[in-house]
């Protein structure tokens, strides 16, 4: 079994599954200064390392699109095929924000 945390002599060894996270634990000074002050040891070393197979479980996540307008819609549709707008016209539609 993997493990995520362990101790070995004064440095803790800690795996996590990006680098992201990985500069997040390494920037929480207040967390190591916590831990070293609970074990009464000053001496004690945070190693963080980026450890992707460990963590078969974690998924990435992707950026929120934005949600398009209707108008935005229309006009990525007329931009890939512009006959849309001649029918519109035909029709005698009026699309939202025109």
């Amino acid at each position: 079994m993997n493990t995520l945390i362990r101790l070995e002599g004064k440095t803790i060894h800690v795996a996590v599954p990006t680098l992201f996270i990985k500069e997040q634990v390494l920037h929480e000074t207040d967390l190591i200064a916590e831990i070293r002050s609970l074990f009464h040891a000053e001496d004690l070393v945070l190693s963080v390392d980026v450890k992707k197979e460990m963590f078969p479980e974690y998924e990435e996540l992707s950026a929120v699109k934005p949600k398009l307008s209707s108008r935005e819609i229309y006009q990525k549709m007329v931009a890939k095929n512009p006959v849309l707008k001649d029918l519109v016209v035909t029709l005698g539609l009026k699309p939202e924000g025109e």
